[in-house]
């Protein structure tokens, strides 16, 4: 289908949005252009650790819901094995989100 692809890039930026600090808050990365919301479909600890990693924040201490929602209806289910330099390396999918869904941004907080 149309809808879903892996995704690679060696020069992808990440970004964390709305936290308290530089170590906290909604992940998105940068990709085509525009930054896209990773969701939190299958986030979870490996995935959290990835983007603390890449972002030079130590460990993951925290990866719920934690800075509410962006609103965006396009984004990405990232798939790690928590081993991975950079989120680029994990497998990204597209995601697009309806208006009914009940997906969130991905957060997270890092040590």
């Amino acid at each position: 289908s149309s809808m879903a692809g892996v995704v690679c890039s060696g020069l992808t930026t990440i970004r964390l949005i709305n936290g308290t600090d530089q170590c906290s808050g909604r992940v998105e990365f940068y990709h085509e252009n525009q930054w896209s919301p990773v969701f939190n479909v299958n986030w979870g600890q490996n995935e959290a650790a990835v983007v603390c990693r890449e972002m030079n924040c130590g460990d993951p201490v925290q990866f719920s819901n934690l800075h509410g929602q962006g609103g965006h209806l396009r984004g990405y289910r990232v798939n790690c094995n928590g081993r991975e330099n950079s989120i680029t390396q994990c497998t990204l999918t597209e995601y697009p989100r309806t208006s009914s869904d009940q997906v969130e941004e991905a957060a997270v907080k890092c040590s």
